[in-house]
């Protein structure tokens, strides 16, 4: 798309990139669903929105090792899939923003580097799906919204729930590597029964005012916080 030009996607359509998706100009994308198909003779390909948000984003490349990598902030409205292949966010560590459910399946993966990953849905329902992918740094902006986890979750430095719910809903969570980090809640994470939340031995725990922190279960299926092992 070229500086100064516009591209509407209408309605719930689906727009399937095989190379490159580069924007210089303005990307409408409504309720659209951007799907990276690369194939075989192009790795990596990129990803470049230069400020337009997208809907929804699915990555299905040719093959696992096939990489769609950004050249700026990623903010994707709704659902971001990693169904085959990898998102990278490169040596820039652009940040990127979801504001629907994260999913990586079995043949995806995500390559974090030192990257922020902000999660900023509205008011509904959204899980996270890591499929063993770390992250790096996990902030939570999604006032109304709960993020149920649908497997265990990793990162290597802070989570911040600003607003919103973070729902462990019965998986583990491993938090920082031992390097100063920390977990600040803001409004509520829910450590149910049979979760863990598994602090880096030197991680700081801190429930700021109007937080909550709610650790509950069953004798023989506690939630736990506890330090890693």
């Amino acid at each position: 798309i070229e500086s100064g030009v516009t591209v509407s996607v209408s309605g719930t359509k689906t727009l399937k990139v095989g190379r490159n998706f580069i924007n210089d100009g303005t990307f409408i994308c409504n309720q659209s669903t951007l799907v990276f198909e690369e194939y075989a003779a192009w790795n990596p390909v990129y990803l470049k929105t230069n400020g337009s948000q997208l809907y929804n984003l699915k990555v299905d490349n040719y093959a696992t090792g096939y990489r769609v990598d950004l050249m700026d902030d990623l903010d994707v409205n709704n659902d971001i899939t990693i169904q085959q292949g990898i998102l990278d966010v490169t040596a820039s560590n652009h940040q990127i923003n979801c504001g629907g459910s994260w999913t990586i399946e079995t043949n995806g993966s995500f390559n974090y580097r030192t990257g922020l990953v902000v999660f900023d849905g509205g008011s509904s329902a959204k899980t996270i799906t890591s499929n063993s992918n770390n992250f790096y740094r996990v902030h939570f902006d999604a006032t109304g919204a709960t993020y149920s986890l649908n497997d265990d979750f990793r990162t290597d430095e802070d989570i911040e729930v600003n607003n919103g719910t973070l729902d462990l809903n019965g998986n583990n969570v491993r938090l920082g590597d031992g390097g100063g980090d920390s977990l600040v809640i803001n409004d509520a994470v829910i450590v149910d029964e049979g979760a863990k939340l598994m602090m880096a031995n030197t991680a700081v725990l801190s429930v700021e005012n109007g937080g909550s922190i709610q650790v509950s279960g069953i004798s023989s299926n506690p939630g736990t916080v506890t330090c890693q092992s």
